[in-house]
């Protein structure tokens, strides 16, 4: 067991990595059809959020706003780019979303996606990206530069 534990350990951040590759991947697939459907999609999208909402006006504003966040989303997620951030937006959407079939009265096989996604997505948010990402590139710049400026500072 304990060699197990050790082994996951040491690739934990390539796990992350094929985490993130595969929910993104994922959301890019499904998001993507919707990002390019047009206005007359994007207005049934938003009539169908509003309904639910009671956000009924631009219902194609909405429709896109929701596709964009979901495609964009994706694709920053799959990147390692802003990956907390986006995986909360797209975890709360996929959790609105379930609440809203299952109050309509869906079986739980229709949610299973929603909520696979919205777990997956859940673990990012408390992982990270890992080191294998955009993200741990700027947090390693940034740490770079507060080393040197608080070098520069003792050094005066």
């Amino acid at each position: 067991m304990q060699t197990i534990l050790l082994f996951l350990k040491k690739y934990k951040n390539i796990f992350l990595l094929l985490l993130r590759i595969g929910i993104g991947s994922l959301l890019i697939a499904s998001s993507y059809p919707k990002m390019v459907s047009g206005p007359s999609h994007w207005k049934i999208l938003g009539m169908n959020i509003g309904g639910s909402t009671g956000i009924n006006f631009l219902p194609a504003f909405w429709g896109f706003m929701a596709s964009f966040t979901e495609f964009v989303g994706a694709i920053c997620i799959t990147i390692g780019l802003f990956t907390r951030l986006f995986s909360s937006v797209l975890a709360t959407t996929f959790t609105f979303i379930s609440l809203l079939y299952l109050i309509n009265g869906h079986l739980l096989y229709t949610l299973s996606i929603l909520l696979k996604n919205g777990i997956a997505l859940s673990l990012l948010i408390y992982l990270g990206a890992g080191k294998y990402s955009i993200d741990q590139k700027i947090v390693s710049e940034e740490t770079a530069k507060r080393n040197e400026e608080r070098t520069k500072k003792a050094n005066y």
